[in-house]
C-alpha cells in the first residue's frame, strides 16, 4: 500500500473517529438510542481501519533494525488505551446513569489530536525515492529519521532493490493460494486472528464487571 493511501486513509478515518464522539455523546440529552447506534458504528469503523492502516504506517517510516519493534507497540499503545478507558470508566469516574456518555464521547479526543497532528509527520523515505523519484526528498526525510545512519548507503540500497525489482515477475494475487512458501505463512496469519476471536477475550472484556460480581 502507497503511504499517500495510507495518510489519507488516516486522515479520512479521524474524521470518523470525531463522528462518532460528537454522534454518541448526546444520546442521553437527545433521548435517542439511534444516535448512540450510528455514533457506536462510526467509532468502531475508525477503530478497525486504525489498527491496520497506522501499524502499516509506522512499518513504512521506521528503520529496518527496529521495524519489527516499533510495529509491535502499536499494538501496546492499543493495550494501554484500553487500559485508560477502564480507568475513565470506573463507577467513581465517569461511570455514571448521567455522565457515562461523556466516556463514550472523550474518544474523539485522540482523533481530533491525531487529525491535526498527522499531517507534520514525515513521509517515507522509501516511498519518496522508488514511488514518487524525489532523491532530494528522500534523502531529508531519511535524515529526519535515521539521524546517525548513512543516507548515501540507504539510497544505495535503494538502487539496488530497484534493480532486482525489474528482473523479477510481477506478483499476483492468488501466489498467497498457489505458492506453497506463501500459504503457510498466510494460513498461520488467519489461524491467529481467528484463534483471538475464539478465545472469547472480547466477551470477557466487556462483561468483567457482571462477571466479577458474582459470589462464588
Amino acid at each position: 500500500m502507497r503511504l499517500d493511501i495510507i495518510r489519507n486513509g488516516l486522515l479520512a478515518n479521524h474524521f470518523l473517529g470525531i463522528l462518532g464522539g460528537v454522534l454518541s455523546a448526546p444520546c442521553v440529552v437527545a433521548n435517542s438510542a439511534a444516535l448512540l447506534f450510528v455514533g457506536r458504528f462510526f467509532s468502531g469503523l475508525n477503530s478497525g481501519v486504525t489498527i491496520g492502516v497506522a501499524s502499516l504506517y509506522l512499518i513504512e517510516i521506521s528503520p529496518r533494525q527496529l521495524r519489527g519493534l516499533i510495529g509491535a507497540c502499536h499494538q501496546l499503545a492499543v493495550t494501554i488505551g484500553i487500559v485508560l478507558a477502564y480507568v475513565f470508566t470506573l463507577t467513581s469516574t465517569l461511570n455514571t446513569e448521567k455522565l457515562w456518555p461523556v466516556a463514550i464521547g472523550l474518544g474523539a479526543i485522540p482523533a481530533f489530536i491525531s487529525l491535526l497532528t498527522l499531517p507534520f509527520c514525515p513521509e517515507s523515505p522509501r516511498f519518496l525515492f522508488i514511488k514518487k523519484s524525489q532523491e532530494e526528498e528522500a534523502r531529508k526525510a531519511f535524515v529526519r529519521l535515521n539521524a546517525n545512519e548513512d543516507v548515501n548507503t540507504f539510497i544505495g540500497e535503494l538502487r539496488e532493490e530497484i534493480e532486482v525489482a525489474k528482473n523479477q515477475p510481477e506478483f499476483k494475487f492468488t501466489q498467497l493460494f498457489t505458492q506453497r512458501d506463501l500459504r503457510m505463512p498466510l494460513l498461520i496469519a488467519c489461524l491467529i486472528q481467528v484463534m483471538q476471536q475464539l478465545s472469547g477475550i472480547n466477551a470477557v472484556s466487556s462483561q468483567d464487571n457482571r462477571l466479577t460480581s458474582y459470589e462464588i
